[in-house]
């Protein structure tokens, strides 16, 4: 497997008029954000309605070189991104009927923003926890840029709940945050009071009292919503049909162990399993010929640069045995994964 889906998966180019503002404010000129991107100037005025991963790491990466407290940035920024900054989904989100409902339509419509991410929610009796599972082969950033970015999206989430909800915040609790790296000096804890920030954690994360799940949204309105959705659905039309491979090959790539049914993928990406089946024909791909690509190049990743034991790599990749492992290698390679290894780390 190669790294080609970095350029071709897309995302949307609403936020490029918020990164522009954004850096505005903190004396970053355009010219900047704009190096090594293939964007010009204009495209920051009127923004192309998709663009490349290629394109959004390259003008993510220009915006976190320049920032001086990026962690705290990452916080003013998110405040920035309003629910109108995320197009016909956040529309959509922002006048259902409740959180439980905008979770429902984050979850189906995010891939609509960003192809190379997607929100795991879980419920649980007192907190609702949402991370952003994201495959940073596919966006290529590296952690610290990544942190910037799931950061401020929780930042934007919390506040459209917040907006959302209106007077019902007053029901007890509030969104706590998660940061994985150490409190910088000067965090600005004060500019969300009803979000409580912690550091050190595992990995990002927001979670929210259960209880808010049902509140009714003062937002709410079934007409605007339901026009945003056909919005949505739209938009998913747009986005080339390639992107369903890429989607299925991102997520592949992020599981640990063996490899999931095409049942459970195909439920991830709402579907039922044969019209996955038909979907990926369409394109001249089966599920089993992206399993064996992710599973070749885990493979390939672990024997050139790791001195795991084969066996023990057999096993992580859901191997019954070496000697299946062992035979796939060598079918799709023509060596054997010692051989490989000896070749590679000569």
């Amino acid at each position: 497997m190669n790294n080609n889906n970095v350029g071709l998966t897309l995302a949307s180019g609403d936020y490029l008029p918020v990164v522009r503002d954004f850096a505005l404010s903190r004396g970053i000129q355009p010219s900047e954000l704009l190096e090594g991107s293939e964007l010009s100037a204009a495209d920051f005025i009127q923004p192309p309605e998709l663009v490349s991963n290629f394109i959004v790491n390259r003008v993510g990466q220009n915006l976190y070189a320049k920032l001086k407290q990026p962690i705290a940035d990452a916080v003013y920024y998110g405040l920035q991104v309003r629910p109108s900054s995320h197009g016909a989904l956040g529309v959509a989100i922002q006048t259902s009927a409740s959180l439980r409902a905008g979770l429902s339509l984050l979850t189906k419509y995010y891939n609509t923003r960003l192809a190379a991410q997607y929100p795991k929610i879980v419920i649980g009796e007192e907190h609702v926890s949402l991370t952003l599972i994201t495959d940073l082969k596919g966006m290529g950033h590296s952690p610290d840029v990544q942190r910037f970015f799931d950061l401020s999206t929780m930042v934007s989430m919390a506040q459209s709940v917040h907006l959302s909800l209106g007077a019902s915040c007053a029901l007890e609790g509030q969104v706590i945050i998660e940061i994985d790296a150490p409190e910088p000096a000067g965090f600005p804890h004060h500019v969300l009071d009803y979000c409580c920030f912690t550091f050190n954690a595992k990995q990002c994360a927001m979670h929210f009292p259960t209880q808010w799940l049902d509140a009714p949204f003062e937002s709410a309105n079934t007409a605007l919503c339901q026009a945003a959705l056909a919005q949505c659905e739209e938009e998913l039309r747009k986005v080339k049909p390639q992107d369903l491979v890429d989607r299925v090959r991102n997520f592949l790539t992020l599981q640990e162990g063996a490899l999931p049914s095409i049942d459970v993928v195909a439920e991830r990406n709402f579907m039922s399993a044969a019209t996955l089946k038909r979907k990926l024909g369409e394109l001249d791909y089966t599920y089993q010929d992206l399993k064996n690509e992710v599973r070749l190049f885990t493979a390939k990743e672990k024997l050139s640069s790791s001195e795991l034991p084969i066996e023990l790599i057999a096993d992580q990749l859901g191997f019954s045995d070496n000697s299946n492992f062992a035979k796939f290698f060598k079918r799709q390679t023509g060596l054997t994964p010692k051989q490989y290894r000896t070749t590679e780390q000569k």
